[in-house]
């Protein structure tokens, strides 16, 4: 806890908590060798006003961020947390201190992420996490800006369209990448139910899982799948590692 456990300024509890953590895997290695290990991190900021840790700050986000980035540097998967808001109800506050916490963490690539919690992990919120993952999809859409291959500079679809009268709508091009540039869903946009309240919109779809029936046959194939995807990361630990597009393909080869 940043100003409690460890020393108040981030720099500084980062040395602390990067010393702690690799001395407990050096202990680990030295006992059994060869050992997986994941570079790990639940810290957070004391609101010193209180004695009460603030995981939904935003300095909690930027150390987490930071957890990756030295995780990534040693070649190791992450777990942190970041995205628990510090409030106790849902709303403006907690979907604020959950979209920062996730933009954060995702931007930095972290590999395990704890989150969706309220009240600094004490609460639970079935709608909230349903937003928190509606957050998610909205984060890694915007994630994927930037391309400039031919297909997505298209300058040949400007010559054709970009003068005297465009007319993108009509295009091919339109039609085939809609889907991949802009992200939709009933939370964005200018659709009627995106103007809904985003929790009344999350309350419908917790209805409408709790009333889902999943057969025990469903329940076996994914831990089958579970098991075949398993066995992949076995044999190859490193690809997942690259960061290239399609990354995921080897691993699910088998489903």
């Amino acid at each position: 806890m940043i100003g409690a456990t460890g020393p108040v300024t981030l720099e500084a509890s980062l040395v602390q908590h990067n010393a702690e953590v690799l001395s407990g895997m050096i202990l680990t290695q030295l006992c059994a060798p060869g050992t997986a290990a994941v570079y790990g991190s639940v810290s957070g900021v004391m609101d010193l006003r209180a004695g009460d840790i603030a995981l939904g700050n935003f300095e909690s986000a930027a150390f987490n961020a930071a957890i990756v980035q030295l995780a990534d540097a040693y070649g190791l998967p992450s777990r942190i947390q970041a995205g628990n808001t510090n409030a106790r109800k849902v709303g403006v506050r907690s979907a604020v201190e959950t979209a920062w916490g996730l933009q954060m963490i995702l931007a930095a690539g972290a590999n395990l992420v704890h989150t969706g919690l309220l009240d600094g992990t004490l609460m639970l919120s079935l709608e909230h996490l349903v937003l928190v993952d509606e957050m998610v999809s909205q984060i890694r859409s915007g994630m994927k800006l930037g391309l400039t291959d031919a297909a997505h500079l298209a300058l040949d679809v400007i010559m054709q369209e970009g003068h005297p009268n465009t007319n993108y709508i009509g295009h091919d091009h339109t039609l085939e990448h809609m889907k991949e540039s802009v992200y939709y869903s009933d939370f964005s946009g200018r659709v009627p139910q995106s103007h809904e309240d985003w929790y009344a919109i999350a309350h419908k779809k917790v209805k409408a899982l709790l009333k889902r029936e999943y057969p025990e046959e469903d329940n076996r194939v994914v831990a089958e799948r579970l098991k075949a995807v398993e066995a992949r990361l076995k044999e190859d630990d490193k690809t997942w590692r690259t960061g290239a597009d399609d990354w995921w393909r080897p691993y699910v080869r088998d489903l």
